[in-house]
């Protein structure tokens, strides 16, 4: 089989890239997903192209899952030190700002 040209196998995956995680999400191998895809037309590229793109681009990356773990929840506000003794910032007694702005 011809060569795609370089990108065409990128582009290719990414027109399929939801039918691709929809698979494996039903318990579907790398293998039997490319298998489904190149049987439908959907794709022309190889088995380790695609492997690679499903790999690579398809899952978080585990720097982003550690920033998000360490991002906290919206809403909430890091814990204050005072250096001059005051008493530290407590977010569970806290005003929203929008109250503060509507005079509630």
């Amino acid at each position: 089989m011809p060569r795609l040209r370089p990108g065409l196998a990128r582009v290719e995956f990414f027109a399929v890239r939801e039918d691709v995680m929809a698979l494996l999400n039903q318990g579907h191998t790398y293998a039997s997903a490319y298998d489904r895809l190149k049987e439908a037309g959907k794709i022309s590229m190889s088995y380790s192209a695609f492997r690679n793109y499903v790999h690579t681009r398809s899952r978080p990356k585990p720097e982003a899952e550690e920033a998000a773990a360490r991002t906290p929840p919206a809403g909430t506000a890091p814990p204050r030190v005072s250096a001059n003794g005051a008493q530290a910032f407590d977010g569970k007694n806290a005003v929203p700002l929008s109250d503060l702005l509507t005079g509630e």
